[in-house]
């Protein structure tokens, strides 16, 4: 599997943030837990992220669609 980033979140995480999600998420899914491995990675992003681009409901919008990519 391969985590995407853009150049702007990228530098505002550490340096070993990307590995740290592949690696706690490959682990479940070697266990065969696919689901917790998925929600393990995404939740722990999103509380990173959340630190240094906190939602702000006037400025913010969805620039690209939820849709998930098979590619």
């Amino acid at each position: 599997f391969a985590i995407y980033s853009d150049i702007g979140i990228n530098d505002a995480v550490p340096k070993n943030f990307w590995s740290e999600i592949k690696d706690k998420t490959l682990e479940l899914f070697k266990e065969g837990k696919f689901q917790e491995g998925l929600s393990a990675g995404i939740l722990k992003t999103g509380e990173k992220l959340k630190q240094y681009f906190p939602y702000q409901k006037e400025k913010d919008e969805n620039e690209l669609d939820d849709e998930i990519s098979y590619e």
